[in-house]
């Protein structure tokens, strides 16, 4: 083989090297793993978990937020920690069910379009049938001993539920001793002394701005609630490959993002340990006159 035929062989072999394999970016079941580890599931996995969570979300916003925690990022591992919690906080600052905001929002970010709307649907479809059998019991029974201690039980139980989620969920969101005091303080604002709601918030708000990010233990992160970073990398027509018209996949680049939202964090984060907009809404219940509505 002379020179020619020697580098012709060479630049083959390293085209070939320089050529992704589907198995280096496809994981188990067809699922693509993400510039950030995450694993990024395809539309019909995301369905069937969606679904699943539509008749297993019990507990209210803050047992279900810690379901999702725990299926999408301990479990399953499609979102990244502090991407999970930088989309919680901006969805328990918007108006409306934070949990359901939050639902569609990492549908989006995982599926696309698409993934949003199948999330927002299965969240509430499923448990409205449930709640209209629940309904159809208690009305038709409600009176019945049996009946009576069933609701009983599963008040209880929910009630657990909630406070398992105040843990779990607390624990990773209040990061350093300056934010854990500041949830403390919130705590007893809210709890005990019985400050408003907005004042509190805006406090916290106040109070993140002036420390910033180090301070409160908030790490600056690349991975923001940006799209792009969770979706698999598109594949589009390369013709640079070994031969001409085969497709391969080329990454695209990640937009990284460098913000200083310490207040927007610790905003949002002390908010999951006041449950979120609920205590808002009680606020304005007793600031109507209308305690026991």
């Amino acid at each position: 083989m002379d020179d020619e035929g020697i580098l012709a062989h060479v630049s083959r072999v390293y085209r070939r090297l320089q050529t992704p394999r589907p198995d280096d970016r496809v994981g188990l079941r067809g699922m693509a793993h993400d510039v950030h580890g995450s694993i990024t599931p395809s539309f019909g996995d995301a369905f069937r978990f969606w679904l699943k969570l539509g008749f297993v979300n019990f507990g209210g916003p803050t047992g279900q937020i810690a379901l999702m925690h725990e299926e999408l990022v301990t479990r399953r591992r499609w979102l990244g920690e502090d991407r999970f919690l930088h989309a919680l906080s901006f969805c328990l600052l918007l108006p409306g069910p934070e949990a359901q905001q939050l639902a569609v929002y990492t549908g989006w970010l995982l599926n696309g379009t698409e993934g949003g709307i199948a999330a927002g649907v299965l969240f509430v479809a499923p448990a409205a049938l449930l709640m209209a059998g629940l309904a159809w019991l208690y009305a038709a029974g409600g009176e019945l001993p049996i009946v009576s201690a069933i609701f009983e039980g599963l008040a209880a139980a929910v009630v657990g539920i909630v406070a398992a989620a105040m843990v779990s969920i607390g624990g990773r969101a209040v990061r350093g001793m300056v934010a854990a005091v500041v949830a403390a303080l919130a705590f007893l604002a809210i709890f005990v002394i019985g400050f408003p709601f907005p004042i509190v918030v805006l406090a916290a708000a106040a109070t993140g701005l002036a420390l910033g990010p180090r301070r409160l233990g908030v790490t600056v992160s690349d991975e923001g609630t940006d799209r792009t970073a969770s979706l698999a990398p598109r594949r589009r027509r390369d013709t640079t490959g070994p031969r001409r018209g085969t497709r391969r996949v080329v990454d695209p680049p990640p937009r990284r993002r460098r913000v200083d939202r310490g207040w927007f964090d610790l905003l949002g984060r002390r908010s999951v340990l006041l449950s979120g907009r609920g205590d808002l809404v009680r606020w304005g219940v007793r600031r109507a006159g209308l305690r026991g509505a």
